[in-house]
């Protein structure tokens, strides 16, 4: 008898796990994976790099691409940087004057070959179109390496050297926040009270520990001397909208209130106060002032920002970019 309850009670068990497995086979058949729809549906979530139309780094959008082929998924976002962006107040990362590159991934390197008309780009749009292009394609898992050619030919730097291989981490942006602060002695050129002459003078500044070395120093420059002996040099309603460096040349883009409001100085102070500040830092060689991202203009109609600044042996001077593109020899 007892050998018979328990040949019922196992038979009871194996019919309620039957019945539990059918049941849930059931709810799985009624309806699909959740997660390999959303992965599906989606796709990797990219981020597509615009150029802001104020002048420098413009905001990303998010652009999901379910393309798993290193091959086709450049080509996507190639495509993709050359469409109008889905953000308010920036442009495409490939200028419409520019035609879309042809993208060939061949290891770990994607290789872009642009046409002749990438020349006509201006030197400080060139430089962010190329950071924005280089920041998107990076995101493919399979590229640590983006190279450009013009024309069939190596594009070349300022000096005129070839550019090479690049990585997301060659551009600089000065975008920030001031959290998670920390100190730096930098030197900064300031107007002498007594003398009348530019110094540099080392002063202790207070920025973000992923803020730029050159951006705290132009903010320090806003802001005025720390020292009662010295005086400020720019206007302090300047607004420092951003700064990049790339190939040793620093993009400096100031609001309007530079040239309105300049301090009653010698017309070269303001402009030597803020170039000599910038070479003192290490990866930088040359200074471009922009004032709402735009070269085209003149300070207090005497000097021209059309090209970058550098120091020769006869001092403060100007240095044409005759090889950049966008530049005439």
């Amino acid at each position: 008898m007892k050998k018979k309850c328990g040949l019922f009670r196992a038979r009871i068990m194996i019919l309620l796990a039957a019945m539990i497995s059918a049941a849930l086979l059931c709810a799985s058949c009624g309806r699909p994976d959740s997660g390999a729809e959303s992965e599906t549906a989606a796709g990797i979530i990219y981020e597509i790099y615009t150029v802001d139309l104020g002048g420098g780094p413009g905001d990303p959008y998010e652009f999901p691409c379910d393309e798993t082929d290193p091959q086709a998924l450049a080509e996507t976002l190639v495509a993709q940087m050359a469409a109008e962006p889905e953000v308010t107040g920036s442009g495409p990362a490939i200028p419409a004057g520019v035609t879309a590159p042809e993208v060939a991934v061949s290891g770990s390197v994607a290789t872009l070959a642009y046409g002749a008309d990438y020349t006509e780009l201006s030197a400080v749009s060139e430089v962010l179109s190329r950071a924005a292009v280089v920041k998107t394609l990076g995101q493919i898992p399979e590229v640590n390496y983006v190279l450009f050619t013009v024309d069939g030919e190596p594009l070349t730097d300022a000096a005129g050297d070839p550019v090479g291989y690049m990585q997301p981490s060659d551009f600089i942006s000065s975008i920030s926040t001031m959290d998670e602060a920390g100190t730096a002695e930098l030197l900064l050129w300031f107007l002498n009270a007594e003398t009348g002459e530019l110094e540099p003078v080392r002063q202790e500044v207070t920025f973000a520990s992923h803020t730029t070395r050159e951006t705290a120093a132009v903010r320090a420059l806003i802001e005025g001397p720390a020292d009662e002996a010295y005086l400020p040099t720019l206007p302090p309603s300047t607004r420092l909208i951003n700064v990049q460096v790339r190939d040793r040349v620093c993009y400096v883009n100031l609001g309007s209130e530079f040239l309105d409001e300049a301090l009653d100085l010698e017309v070269q102070v303001p402009v030597d106060s803020l170039v000599l500040t910038l070479l003192e830092m290490d990866e930088v060689d040359m200074v471009q002032i922009l004032i709402e991202g735009s070269s085209a203009v003149r300070f207090r109609d005497l000097i021209p920002f059309d090209a970058p600044f550098t120091t020769t042996a006869e001092g403060m001077g100007y240095l044409p970019l005759t090889d950049a593109p966008g530049q005439e020899e």
